[in-house]
């Protein structure tokens, strides 16, 4: 019902629809709390999608402690003061079966609520624009993390490369986007700690141009990115970059990287060579 959504609509929904698992609602501007709470009868809902509503914090709360199964509502740049909201209007709440946080403009001290209030937490796509270094380090207490994507950052100065130290091992899907200060070091570090790495995924990254041309031979080509099949590269990047890349990626499905990468015939043949 994207676009469409009223809240008589989801009164209708929330009287004959006890059933529903997934909703997607988003971009219907017109939905507000009093819409949404009909959907408290529909005990089964696992998704509902709610970017661009006019949903309420309040309404949002109501619906992560109203609704046993929710895990996933849709991009929610508010989810840092639901946490809060909870938080207070709660002594012991109890955790939250939220799989999924896609947000923005999260506080250390919202992100810490967050990872207390939702441990099940697996998937994580975050804009960490403005941090002063910190942010992320909460993530490192999320047991079950298996997606991270990191959107607006640097890969020292916001220590991403220590929450990869840390979670690497578990991660099957690392998405960085607009992520600074990459350089051979940080590749390395992504291919001997992320061992069951599925998907590798660089938008709009900033290389640093201190690429060695020896570091491939440094790290084991049989242990490194050996589950990695989908690589995903739509960057500036110099070709030792890709070269790495592909060498130690041996069982790649797909393969796709964007205008400005370096990436030419003797490219291929090198990597073939070896």
């Amino acid at each position: 019902l994207k676009s469409d959504c009223q809240n008589e609509t989801l009164a209708l929904l929330g009287q004959n629809c006890a059933q529903l698992r997934h909703l997607d609602i988003s971009c219907s501007a017109s939905v507000t709390e009093t819409g949404t709470s009909w959907l408290l009868l529909c005990r089964h809902l696992e998704t509902i999608i709610l970017f661009q509503t006019s949903e309420t914090v309040a309404g949002y709360a109501k619906l992560m402690q109203g609704l046993p199964r929710l895990s996933n509502i849709g991009r929610c740049d508010v989810f840092g003061e639901v946490m809060e909201f909870i938080n207070k209007a709660r002594t012991q709440p109890a955790a939250l079966q939220i799989r999924h946080l896609h947000t923005r403009d999260m506080t250390f001290h919202q992100l810490n609520i967050t990872v207390k209030l939702c441990p099940f937490i697996e998937h994580v796509n975050l804009y960490v624009d403005e941090d002063f270094g910190h942010l992320l380090s909460p993530l490192s207490k999320l047991q079950k993390l298996r997606e991270l994507q990191l959107l607006a950052c640097n890969f020292y100065s916001d220590q991403v490369d220590k929450l990869i130290s840390e979670k690497g091992s578990q991660l099957q899907v690392l998405h960085l986007e607009h992520v600074d200060e990459l350089d051979m070091a940080a590749l390395k570090l992504i291919a001997q700690t992320c061992t069951n790495l599925e998907k590798l995924v660089f938008i709009n990254c900033d290389f640093v141009e201190n690429f060695g041309s020896n570091l491939s031979n440094k790290i084991d080509p049989a242990t490194t990115f050996k589950n990695l099949t989908t690589l995903v590269c739509v960057s500036e990047c110099a070709p030792n970059v890709i070269e790495f890349l592909l060498i130690h990626a041996k069982n790649l499905k797909n393969v796709q990287f964007g205008s400005t990468a370096w990436f030419n015939d003797q490219i291929v043949s090198s990597v073939l060579a070896r």
